[in-house]
């Protein structure tokens, strides 16, 4: 029988932010999206619907423990990051299906899509690798 352990919320959850849209789980990583979170790692910036995602780590007792709220760094109005989410050892990988700018944030495609990989820093901070 499954039992659950734990319920986890975001730090800074509100109304409407999708917190478990999508998740994913590796050994003592988790990565958790809220696709129409509107704020930024400082909770300004308000921009409708750009999504976040967040990194959980388990502590030395079982524990999960909110590490860090992770957005693309191009983040627009509308772009739902965080509707897929996969993490690993060392990467991260968040979907937002409706991001249009390319690389350079040019030649804009409407609904086009992106998927922005992270990794861990010297420090430990997940950072945006590509």
């Amino acid at each position: 029988n499954w039992t659950e352990i734990q319920k986890v919320v975001a730090s800074d959850r509100e109304a409407s932010s999708i917190f478990g849209s999508s998740a994913s789980i590796h050994k003592d990583y988790a990565i958790i999206g809220a696709s129409s979170e509107s704020k930024d790692v400082t909770g300004e910036n308000i921009l409708n619907n750009a999504g976040a995602a967040y990194i959980f780590e388990r502590d030395e007792v079982g524990n999960w423990i909110e590490a860090q709220k992770i957005v693309a760094s191009d983040r627009g109005t509308g772009d739902l990051f965080g509707i897929s989410v996969d993490i690993d050892d060392n990467y991260a990988v968040v979907g937002a299906f409706f991001e249009g700018e390319d690389l350079a944030g040019e030649n804009t495609i409407p609904l086009a899509g992106a998927a922005y990989i992270f990794a861990p820093d010297a420090t430990g901070s997940w950072a945006g690798t590509q």
